[in-house]
């Protein structure tokens, strides 16, 4: 747990670090704001995500973990771009909605990574395969 956590920081911090100079280049320090906001939106559901699954349920599937993870990262997202409208109205919802579009994408593909080999580290079968046993065989 402590291990995905930590490269799911990394990576935010790292997108982040990538993102700091078109944002500036962009919208100066307004954008470099959105930017630091969209990083924490995406990042607090992440962490949430990867504490919720560190805590083994019986019968819990990896489909419905990841149907929930996404769940709550579009919650958070959606009700921090109405906070943000409403916290700044003066500024352009492209300076940070522009900017939780690679944050969210960035955090969501590590979340899947990390699903992906929950999943198979539990001896249960990856996605391909499983497509590979349910095609029915060619005559």
């Amino acid at each position: 747990m402590l291990l995905q956590l930590t490269r799911l920081t990394l990576a935010m911090a790292a997108t982040w670090a990538a993102l700091l100079l078109p944002a500036y280049l962009v919208g100066g320090p307004v954008a470099i704001a959105g930017l630091s906001a969209a990083s924490l939106v995406c990042l607090l559901p992440g962490v949430l995500v990867v504490l919720f699954q560190s805590v083994p349920l019986p019968g819990r599937s990896p489909l419905a973990s990841l149907l929930m993870s996404i769940g709550l990262r579009m919650t958070v997202v959606l009700a921090a771009v109405l906070i943000a409208k409403r916290v700044w109205p003066g500024v352009p919802a492209a300076q940070f909605v522009g900017w939780l579009i690679p944050m969210y994408l960035v955090a969501l593909a590590v979340e899947t990574r990390f699903a992906l080999a929950q999943t198979v580290g539990r001896g249960r079968m990856p996605v391909d395969a499983a497509r590979l046993h349910a095609t029915p065989p060619l005559l």
